[in-house]
This record gives structure tokens, sequence and C-alpha cells, in this order.
């Protein structure tokens, strides 16, 4: 009897197998492409804290190379004093992860939230 939960192989699974890596394959150079065509610097980090990808901007920014950036600890970006509360504040992220992330809603620099958009005081008109 045949096993119909795990048919042969075909040559039409193995297309199938090809488009799905060629698919595979253009998302992974749209991702790409759409990080370098980015106005602003992105640093792509795992749930260690080790950058996994990088950005022309995030470069330019911080005057690393790619090469020099990835693999290395975030906090390589901060100034030292910040160091150990990052890794503390991360860690207890990762045990608890909430929206906001790790600044819990505070802008990247650890700041107040910004406004939102278009609520802010000034004049015009």
């Amino acid at each position: 009897m045949a096993d119909v939960m795990n048919p042969p192989m075909s040559g039409v699974s193995a297309g199938a197998v090809d488009w799905q890596e060629s698919l595979t394959g253009l998302a992974e150079s749209l991702f790409h492409g759409l990080l370098e065509a980015a106005p602003y610097a992105i640093v792509i980090v795992d749930g260690n804290g080790t950058i996994i990808q990088v950005n022309r901007q995030a470069e330019n920014l911080f005057g690393f190379g790619r090469d020099e950036l990835l693999g290395g600890p975030v906090e390589v970006l901060m100034p030292e004093r910040f160091h150990r509360s990052h890794v503390v504040q991360r860690d207890a992220y990762a045990a608890d992860p909430r929206l906001g992330g790790p600044g819990g809603g505070r802008g990247a620099g650890g700041g107040a939230p910004r406004p939102p958009a278009g609520g802010g005081g000034g004049g015009g008109g």
C-alpha cells in the first residue's frame, strides 16, 4: 500500500523545491536591497545582542566597516558606561518580551518617547 503521508519524490516535487528555493533567494535579495536603500542606519541583532546585519548607513554613522560589526556585540555602538546596563536590559527583555522593546517604548537613545506625528506644539498657520 502506498504511503499517502510521504509520497515518493517526483520531477514535480523536485521542481517545487527548486521554485521554493528561487522564491527564498528572491525574498532575501529583496530584503537586502531594501535594507541597503533605507535612508537610516539599521543594525539587526540576535537575541544574544550579536550584530547579524547592518546597512551602509550604519557603517557611515558609526564609522565601522561591515566586517568589523558583524558578529560583534551591539554594545560596541554605545558609550562604554551603558554596556553593563544594556546587557541587563537586553537579557530582561529576552526573558519577558513586550511591545516597545528593551527601551520600554523609549527611543533608541533611551530618552523620552517622541510625541505622536502631527502632535507637536509650535506655530504655523
